[in-house]
């Protein structure tokens, strides 16, 4: 009878840990999901603040239109026009051919805070020009024009307090809704990682695209994508980059597709930075199998 009632006694001790260990991890796992995107950085925000400002303050602040210039916190680059020459990518003077994707040389401002640059038309990427956008804020996001890059210095931004760890950069590439179906609207979207040798990987219109070096020029070596094309679609390409800690520069680039730049407004919605999904929920998987084990081996009966 003693053996018994000791059975049954673990058996609901057993219980009350399995239970109390789930809802850690309910409880570990909403935690994380606040704190993903408590440490988001939606990189349009940075526009608006010099780099003496801590990254908390700058991404607090998020003025309309506020333009991208090397003096911001994080903006290590800014370049615009004559991408039919060769570009430099950021001040450690890496070079990028962008000819594979038919750049041209003509340029309609610098990269934008939660709008297109020069027309200030918001970012809303519905797929249609009905009815018209207006000139304010709609969507997060950074309006960058073809032919025309921007670079954000990822250790700069650590230094400012971005959180060190497996992290990602997110954004959706896309014509926005006043350049749909409009005269030549047609742009290619361009992620590039790079340190201060060379370029580490590249992403066009969401996908991976191999790229290789000659002669110190880094260039595409394989074909791309193609275009997103505000007349017939398609209009947007989602973008999923792991930034590892080897990475030093977030390159965000448009291109006109070779048929000149009217209506080439491009963007990248919701453009940020964020701690990669997985680790953030190795703690929950962690604490799922110990718990596992413990229910086998003392509440299997």
């Amino acid at each position: 009878m003693c053996a018994n009632r000791s059975n049954r006694v673990m058996r609901v001790e057993c219980r009350l840990v399995v239970a109390a260990g789930f809802a850690a991890i309910v409880l570990t796992l909403m935690t994380n999901q606040a704190l993903a995107e408590a440490l988001s950085i939606p990189l349009g925000n940075l526009l608006d603040d010099s780099k003496s400002a801590t990254l908390s303050d700058a991404i607090a602040s998020d003025e309309f239109a506020a333009v991208a210039e090397t003096t911001d916190l994080g903006v290590n680059w800014v370049a615009k026009g004559t991408f039919t020459a060769v570009q430099t990518l950021n001040t450690a003077g890496v070079q990028f051919d962008f000819a594979a994707s038919d750049a041209g040389d003509q340029e309609y401002g610098d990269a934008t805070n939660d709008c297109t640059p020069q027309d200030f038309w918001g970012i809303r990427i519905t797929g249609s020009h009905s009815p018209e956008v207006s000139k304010s804020k709609i969507e997060d996001g950074i309006g960058v024009h073809a032919n025309s890059l921007v670079t954000f210095d990822l250790d700069e931004l650590r230094s400012a307090g971005m959180p060190e760890g497996d992290l990602v950069f997110t954004a959706t590439g896309a014509i926005n809704d006043s350049g749909v179906s409009q005269f030549n609207g047609t742009i290619h979207t361009m992620v590039l990682l790079s340190d201060d040798s060379g370029v580490l990987a590249s992403y066009v219109n969401g996908q991976a695209v191999a790229v290789a070096e000659t002669g110190g020029v880094w260039s595409f070596s394989e074909s791309l994508p193609d275009n997103l094309d505000g007349r017939t679609g398609p209009y947007t390409a989602d973008f999923y980059v792991p930034l590892a800690s080897s990475v030093k520069y977030l390159t965000l680039a448009m291109t006109d597709a070779g048929d000149g730049f009217s209506y080439d407004q491009g963007v990248f919605v919701d453009a940020r930075i964020v701690p990669e999904p997985s680790s953030l929920a190795m703690l929950g998987i962690a604490l799922v199998a110990l718990l596992s084990c413990a229910r086998r081996r003392w509440g299997g009966r």
